[in-house]
């Protein structure tokens, strides 16, 4: 699977079912511009590049890109 749909697809599902955990719990998540561009620049885009990368190696290599890659 290309790594945009595949990082698509992981972040639909998560929202699908954090959401309505948040919307439950009391709290609401913020909505607008700048969440958005923050979930955007920094969430999406590191496993956009995780996905890229992953696609492009070897699976030992693939080891160290996803180790390497999470705080």
């Amino acid at each position: 699977m290309p790594p945009v749909p595949l990082a698509l697809l992981r972040f639909a599902l998560a929202a699908a079912v954090l959401v309505p955990l948040a919307c439950r719990g009391g709290s609401h998540p913020a909505l607008g511009r700048p969440p958005a561009l923050l979930g955007l620049s920094g969430v999406a885009l590191f496993v956009l590049c995780q996905h890229a990368g992953r696609r492009h190696a070897s699976a030992a290599d693939a080891t160290l890109i996803l180790r390497g890659g999470l705080p």
